[in-house]
């Protein structure tokens, strides 16, 4: 049960950034704690339009100037006055951040480990997403990975991955990535019928990871007088660039670039969309758009699409071809009763099973247990 779900003592808790969706969580999270939550995290760089927060309530927030070396993907992050921060709030149990290239996570681990703190990594899969050399780097990540006493995974695909890198089953925990909360109010209803063209949304940092060159392509290949309104919503470092891509695409009316909403303009968003769709990188909107009880269509994601787009709410593309989207959005919107029965569903799941509410049950569970566990030999 939810109001069961305390952890008694300390939490210290290691990240990248702070964005601005973690804070709901952490703040949610320090309801749950009976004691001390600490969070530790770099300054933002703002280098892919992460949009990132300075407070926390709560809990004890401490940014640090983080040092990076190399240039992207190849950057390697130093976050100082780790350990120091570790022993003055000296944690029953410490959460690390599980990206191999923080370099200071591995003394702050060691530092933890040696004083019988166990040491919790967290992440979305082993994440080799770059080719070359692949040969070398998996071992070293693998070792990374068996370093911690145990590993929360976002997602079923992560916790899968994770013990193909040799972590312990049973040190291995599902917390499902939720920033959407249990809705309080009744899905929205939607017209029966389309009642001008159908609408696309998009929600996420306008980057080339994110694809949306598919998309955009996807949608030109309609005719004009079938062709969807695509909405996008957000900012990032390849925004001017999109938007030239889709002037030489489409016509001015075929889309909206929305920039950054947030409240009640980002729910107004959801809700006159009719399908949201994730060409690539990404996930957290997902279940925003589900929320609203929108249908979706996902790409590549960061893996816990798996555990929220079923065939009953929406599509998954693979290979993520424009062939591919441009069939699946003529599918979604060739029959109108069929969509919103989907997005009846998309909400279901939001509401009944993946959503931030059982995300911070599931947290605290993975905390209590590896502290019963105590650290791995």
């Amino acid at each position: 049960m939810v109001d069961e779900a305390i952890f008694r003592g300390t939490i210290a808790i290691q990240d990248v950034v702070l964005p601005v969706y973690r804070r709901s969580i952490y703040e949610k999270l320090a309801t749950r704690v009976d004691g001390r939550l600490s969070i530790l995290t770099g300054r933002s760089d703002d280098e892919t339009g992460v949009v990132t927060t300075t407070a926390i309530e709560g809990a004890d927030y401490t940014p640090v100037d983080a040092r990076r070396y190399l240039p992207s993907p190849a950057t390697l992050i130093w976050q100082p006055g780790v350990v120091e921060w570790l022993a003055e709030r000296s944690p029953d149990v410490f959460i690390a951040s599980g990206n191999v290239r923080i370099l200071s996570t591995h003394r702050a681990r060691r530092w933890a480990r040696k004083r019988g703190i166990p040491v919790l990594g967290w992440g979305l899969g082993t994440m080799m997403l770059a080719s070359g050399f692949e040969w070398a780097r998996r071992p070293l990540r693998n070792r990374f990975y068996q370093g911690f006493d145990g590993i929360v995974a976002y997602s079923s695909r992560a916790r899968n991955e994770y013990e193909a890198a040799g972590v312990p089953a049973d040190r291995i925990f599902v917390v499902h990535n939720c920033i959407a909360p249990r809705p309080t109010e009744p899905a929205p209803a939607r017209p029966s019928s389309f009642v001008d063209r159908p609408r696309i949304l998009f929600v996420g940092r306008v980057y080339s990871g994110k694809r949306l060159d598919l998309m955009i392509d996807a949608v030109a290949r309609f005719p004009k007088e079938d062709r969807p309104v695509i909405e996008i919503v957000g900012e990032g470092p390849d925004r001017d660039d999109v938007a030239a891509y889709a002037a030489s695409k489409l016509d001015s009316e075929d889309i909206v670039f929305s920039g950054k909403l947030f409240g009640k303009e980002l729910t107004a968003a959801f809700d006159r969309a009719d399908l949201f769709v994730l060409p690539g990188l990404g996930g957290l909107a997902i279940q925003e758009a589900m929320a609203r009880a929108l249908p979706v269509i996902v790409g590549e994601a960061d893996g816990t699409q798996d555990d929220l787009v079923r065939p009953e709410n929406g599509w998954l593309f693979d290979p993520p071809t424009v062939d591919h989207l441009h069939h699946l959005i003529s599918e979604a919107f060739s029959d109108v009763s069929r969509l919103r029965r989907m997005g009846d569903e998309s909400y279901r799941i939001v509401y009944e099973e993946l959503n931030l509410d059982q995300m911070i049950v599931e947290l605290v569970d993975a905390a209590n247990r590896i502290r019963e566990m105590g650290i791995s030999r």
